[in-house]
C-alpha cells in the first residue's frame, strides 16, 4: 500500500517471479509509475490498483502474504478496525505516521502482539554520509542531498507466531 514508483513490487517480482504482487497507490501518477518501472524492469505480475481497504483485505487477502504498507496515516483504518482473519498469518511491514494518526503505533502493537512478534524500528533523525564520491557536491551538500528532512518515523514489523515456531517464515535465520 502506498506503491510510489514500485521500488518493493518490482524488487519482489524480481525475486518472486511466480508471486502474484498486488500494489496500491490513490495518486494517478504513482500508479503509472508503477506500471512504467514494470515494464522498463520487464518484471510480470504485478497488478496496479488505487485503492485498498479493509473490505478489499478481506475478501482478497491470502493466508502467508506480505504486506508493505506505507499509506500516510490510513493504517489504523487498514490494519485496526476490521476483523481481517488472514492478517494473523501476514508478515508485514508498516510506517506508522503519529503526526497524522495520532496513537496510531500503539493501537497496531495492541492490535497484533497476541498473533505476532513484533519490532519496532525508528528512523534516524539524520542520514549517514553515503559511502560514495561525488565530485561535483560539497561534503556539505551531500550530507544535506542525502537527508530527507522529515520527522521521525517508526516501523513496524510484524512476524507471525506462528510462523516463528513452526520455522515457516525463516530460512537459516532469514525472514
Amino acid at each position: 500500500m502506498g506503491a510510489k514508483f514500485g521500488y518493493y513490487a518490482v524488487g519482489l517480482a524480481h525475486r518472486f517471479p511466480n508471486v502474484p504482487i498486488v500494489v496500491f497507490d490513490t495518486d494517478w501518477w504513482a500508479r503509472d509509475a508503477v506500471r512504467e518501472m514494470t515494464s522498463a524492469n520487464r518484471v510480470t505480475g504485478i497488478s496496479v490498483l488505487s485503492f485498498c481497504s479493509p473490505a478489499w483485505l478481506k475478501r482478497n487477502l491470502h493466508e502467508n502474504a506480505l504486506v508493505i504498507s506505507d499509506c500516510e496515516g490510513y493504517e489504523r483504518e487498514l490494519f485496526c478496525t476490521a476483523d481481517v482473519a488472514m492478517l494473523e498469518s501476514a508478515t508485514m511491514i508498516i510506517e506508522t505516521h503519529e503526526h497524522v494518526s495520532p496513537g496510531v503505533l500503539k493501537k497496531i502493537v495492541t492490535r497484533f502482539t497476541p498473533t505476532h512478534i513484533v519490532h519496532e524500528v525508528s528512523s534516524r533523525s539524520n542520514s549517514p554520509m553515503p559511502d560514495v564520491s561525488v565530485h561535483s557536491l560539497t561534503e556539505d551538500e551531500l550530507r544535506r542531498a542525502s537527508n530527507e528532512v522529515r520527522s521521525s518515523q517508526t516501523w513496524v514489523f510484524l512476524v507471525p507466531r506462528r510462523a516463528q515456531s513452526t520455522g515457516a517464515a525463516r530460512d537459516e535465520g532469514k525472514i
